[in-house]
């Protein structure tokens, strides 16, 4: 599976460079895979930009083990490589136990932090004791005009997910 997300995140940072997407400016990436039939899609800003199937069919992710994040991992227990490592910032990493829906991911792209993973969520990832990492107080996003209101930005909410109702940006 390591080489496979090599393999992805390589094309992903072809995105970043070829379209200047590291431009300091929030963006959303996803990715999405259901073990039943081996789908996935990855996603920038709620725009699919590759899908496939039948990768790692029937397979599911084991709990327990560590989550690594902005680091490459070639097998278990391996060591780290400096050179691999992503350098920037993060506003959010959530992890759910359900494939989500286009709907949903583009709705996501839309705002920041509005959104907590059933599986890991942002809130226990900055709680958690992390070693190398500055973390900053929450910063503000604006969203876009389209989507606020004069009293609340709706924020779709499906049974058994963590969802807020965020103040509108002006």
């Amino acid at each position: 599976m390591a080489q496979y997300l090599a393999y992805q995140g390589t094309l992903i940072n072809r995105y970043f460079d070829k379209d200047g997407l590291r431009d300091n400016n929030w963006h959303l990436l996803c990715f999405s895979w259901r073990s039943s039939d081996g789908s996935y899609k990855i996603y920038l800003d709620g725009v699919i930009l590759k899908s496939s199937s039948n990768y790692q069919t029937g397979h599911s992710i084991q709990s327990g083990g560590v989550l690594a994040i902005g680091q490459d991992q070639d097998s278990v227990g391996g060591d780290y490589d400096a050179t691999q490592s992503f350098v920037g910032s993060l506003s959010g990493v959530n992890i759910w136990q359900t494939v989500l829906g286009d709907d949903v991911i583009q709705a996501m792209s839309a705002g920041c932090n509005m959104w907590s993973g059933d599986a890991v969520s942002w809130l226990q990832l900055r709680r958690a004791k992390i070693t190398g990492v500055t973390i900053k107080p929450y910063a503000e996003c604006s969203l876009p005009a389209a989507l606020c209101g004069v009293k609340n930005v709706y924020v779709p909410c499906k049974k058994n997910w963590n969802c807020w109702v965020l103040p509108a940006h002006r």
